[in-house]
């Protein structure tokens, strides 16, 4: 039983795979550049983007410092716990969240092109995604930015990869990332 359980989440089509890989910059592409997925407010004004950690971030000092650092400041809101240094950020980046094709991190970059926090998606499968890892680290963006990221997020996991479930694990007095989770329901396709 256990095993088909395993079996199952690790189930991922060849184009979902393709993409993620993509965007960690694992597969080769026909972007010039690094690619974004625009942050769309209510008005449908661009408000900031969210940027894939690929090989190259996840080597960006300044990127895994301030991972490093929000990691700390928020600890109280991750069910694990463990002595956070930079060398063991960049080692995850790099050993865990690159090299897993089933987990991916968003940078949240507001309009100014500051980087104000992250969202990433893990355990993606077939027809199912696990939203993690919601942290406004700094200001930034203004007050719904980081609600606005992960509401992008799931519209474009859902077109993009053509995942229908969504769901996440979240601490029971996280409310701010618990009510991120509730608005997905008003998602338009």
């Amino acid at each position: 039983m256990w095993q088909g359980y395993v079996k199952k989440m690790t189930v991922m089509n060849e184009q979902q795979r393709k993409v993620i890989r993509t965007l960690k910059g694992l597969e080769k592409n026909d972007f010039s550049t690094g690619v974004e997925i625009p942050v769309m407010d209510e008005q449908n004004l661009k408000v900031g983007s969210l940027k894939p950690v690929d090989c190259r971030l996840a080597n960006d000092e300044e990127i895994v410092n301030s991972l490093s650092d929000w990691r700390v400041r928020f600890k109280q809101f991750f069910f694990t716990q463990f002595e956070v240094t930079n060398e063991r950020t960049r080692s995850r980046l790099n050993n865990v969240v690159i090299q897993d094709d089933t987990r991916i991190l968003f940078l949240i970059v507001d309009a100014t092109g500051k980087v104000v926090g992250h969202v990433g998606a893990r355990n993606i499968t077939l027809d199912s995604v696990e939203l993690d890892n919601i942290i406004r680290g700094q200001r930034g963006g203004g007050p719904k930015l980081i609600v606005l990221s992960a509401i992008n997020l799931i519209g474009w996991i859902y077109r993009t990869l053509d995942i229908k479930k969504f769901n996440s694990r979240v601490l029971a007095d996280n409310f701010r990332v618990r009510s991120v989770m509730g608005c997905n329901r008003r998602l338009r396709a």
